[in-house]
C-alpha cells in the first residue's frame, strides 16, 4: 500500500521528512499504541514496527525520486 507522499526541497530535507514520518505516524490500527521501533535499513529506507495491545504492524518509509509525471498519452504533466 503506498501512504502519504510528501514532496521535499532537496534529498537531505527529504530524509528529514522520511525521519519525522517514522517517529510520529500514527495509523488508525493498532489504535493502543505501545511501543515503536525505528530501524535504517539505508540512508532512503526506514523500516518502523508498531506494537499495539494485539497487533503489529510494519511499514516501510522510502525516499525516491520522481523520474516522469506523464499524462496517459505520455505527455509530461503541467499543472
Amino acid at each position: 500500500m503506498l501512504g502519504p507522499i510528501q514532496t521535499a526541497d532537496s534529498r537531505d530535507h527529504a530524509r528529514a521528512v522520511a525521519t519525522e514520518l517514522a517517529m510520529t505516524y500514527r495509523p488508525t490500527h493498532p489504535r493502543r499504541l505501545q511501543r515503536r521501533t525505528v530501524y535504517r535499513h539505508s540512508e532512503d529506507v526506514l523500516y518502523v514496527v508498531l506494537d499495539g495491545r494485539t497487533k503489529q504492524l510494519h511499514l516501510r518509509i522510502s525516499v525516491v525520486q520522481m523520474v516522469a509525471d506523464l499524462h496517459r498519452e505520455g505527455r509530461p504533466v503541467t499543472d
